[in-house]
């Protein structure tokens, strides 16, 4: 065999090496893929079912009796809550601010500066 067969078989030994390495990388990162893939749809579907069984549970109860009574806490249970269960505050339930709080800092002071 010439010196240039060998570096031949010696550089087709080394990218066949090379290739069945890319495929074997390239043929996880597919399959770890497709099983997020399906984890994300599964993952829709039980969010989806969280959402209809909370707002069916806020037509018999309140939101603090849900979280009471179902051990789930409110920031997981929060997300799925119906518009409609949420109360609006009310004119009369805003903060207000004070006369002497709002006039203060919409007018100077009348004492001259010294």
């Amino acid at each position: 065999m010439s010196v240039a067969d060998e570096i031949r078989a010696r550089v087709k030994q080394a990218d066949e090496a090379r290739i069945e390495s890319r495929a074997r990388g390239a043929a996880t990162v597919a399959l770890v893929h497709g099983q997020r893939v399906e984890l994300l749809r599964q993952l829709s579907e039980v969010d989806a079912e969280l959402a209809r069984s909370v707002h069916e549970a806020f037509e018999v109860m309140t939101l603090d009796e849900l979280v009471e009574f179902s051990g789930v806490p409110r920031a997981d249970v929060r997300g799925k809550v119906p518009p409609t269960a949420v109360k609006a505050r009310s004119p009369k339930t805003r903060r207000r601010t004070t006369q002497k709080a709002t006039s203060s800092a919409a007018a100077p002071s009348a004492e001259p500066a010294a």
